[in-house]
């Protein structure tokens, strides 16, 4: 009898001492090792693996995380002892970032109630915290990330170098392409040359005609005359000489003062130019005379004689014979009432007067030596009007 009541005391007392799980879960503690419990423990609680919802994951920053090693789980041996208890741990393992995470059991997970169970059942819900571990293997997946970054750079790098090496060969031959251009540079020249041809010729380029300067009139539009007449013409060894008898006409409206008359004798000869011979170009003619004034009408005479040289004397050769042309050359300036500057130019052919030569004059023979000719006359010369 003592003994039935022995016996029947404790399971008494655990079936006042046991209690039905709360809605609110508890934290599971760490596992203990498997061992004797003191007697007045409750009956154990089969504890299951939550196989719900499942748990959240949070991603860590990316940063150096030490590997979490996970707790060793106590080897749980099939038993009949109804006072044995185990739990499996409930840790959350924290595994590095990856593109596919493995869920791992956390604290935060709210398993649903279960129903009670005998203790027959608590041996097959032991082994299921050995499934934790299995999380660990995920922290190798990052080094398969940068395996492929390092392969992506590389061939980020081969093709900048082909890009280089290709802009490279491009510059080399670039020395060929401007000879293409310099060709089509004439041609457009001459459209921009054309440009002023096209445009018609401005009417304002040809400037108006200009009045004869007052100071510079010529003898006839002012009636300054100059006459010449050869009088005599000697030949010796050393020089030859004219002598004439020069006569200057007011022929014009207005009085003519400070009229100033210069002039020479030269060679003629078709070596020298036009200009030259009658007195145009060259230096300037010497004076032989001056005359204060003259009327409208009047005249004055000049007397004189002109001297050249043989050795400036270039004779036309005929034969044997050696020819002097002489050309007298005059020139005359005056002033008219106005105070306008008046001018007269005048050139004369002197040669022998022939009669039977009708009007023809003969030139001189140096080459008989020296002598004097009286029969000679002379002949005007037209002076260019542009001169």
């Amino acid at each position: 009898m003592a003994a039935a009541l022995l016996a029947h005391g404790p399971a008494a007392r655990a079936q006042q001492d046991y209690q039905l799980p709360s809605a609110t879960p508890t934290p599971t503690p760490p596992p203990r090792a498997a061992g004797p419990v003191a007697e007045g423990a409750p009956p154990p609680t089969p504890v299951a693996s939550p196989t719900g919802a499942q748990p959240t994951i949070v991603l860590p920053t990316p940063r150096a995380t030490p590997t979490a090693t996970p707790a060793p789980t106590p080897a749980v041996s099939p038993s009949t002892a109804p006072d044995r208890r185990v739990r499996p741990e409930a840790r959350p393992t924290p595994t590095a970032p990856a593109p596919s995470p493995t869920p791992a059991p956390a604290a935060s997970t709210t398993p649903e109630p279960l129903p009670e169970a005998d203790a027959s059942t608590a041996p097959s819900a032991a082994p299921e915290p050995e499934t934790t571990p299995s999380g660990a293997p995920v922290a190798s997946t990052p080094d398969t990330g940068g395996w492929l970054w390092w392969i992506g750079g590389g061939a980020l790098a081969l093709a900048v170098l082909a890009l280089a090496a290709w802009a490279r060969r491009r510059r080399r031959a670039a020395p060929d392409e401007p000879a293409e251009v310099q060709e089509a540079e004439p041609e457009s020249a001459p459209s921009v040359a054309a440009m002023p041809v096209s445009r018609p010729a401005p009417t304002l380029l040809p400037p108006p005609p200009a009045p004869a300067p007052s100071p510079v009139a010529p003898a006839a539009a002012r009636g300054l005359v100059l006459t010449l007449e050869a009088v005599r013409l000697g030949a010796t060894l050393v020089n030859t000489t004219l002598a004439y008898r020069l006569t200057a006409t007011n022929a014009g409206p207005d009085a003519l003062s400070d009229i100033a008359i210069s002039g020479d004798m030269t060679a003629a000869h078709a070596s020298r130019s036009m200009e030259e011979q009658l007195g145009i170009a060259g230096p300037e003619l010497p004076p032989i005379g001056r005359i204060e004034r003259l009327q409208p009408g009047e005249s004055a005479v000049l007397e004189g004689e002109f001297r050249l040289p043989l050795a400036a004397v270039t004779p036309i050769r005929h034969g044997q014979a050696q020819l002097f042309v002489p050309v007298a050359r005059f020139d005359a300036w005056a002033s008219d009432s106005a105070h306008r500057a008046v001018s007269a130019r005048a050139a004369f052919l002197v040669g022998q007067d022939n009669a039977t030569a009708s009007d023809r004059l003969q030139p001189f023979r140096l080459d008989l030596g020296p002598r004097v000719w009286d029969a000679i006359g002379q002949r005007a010369l037209e002076i260019p009007e542009t001169l």
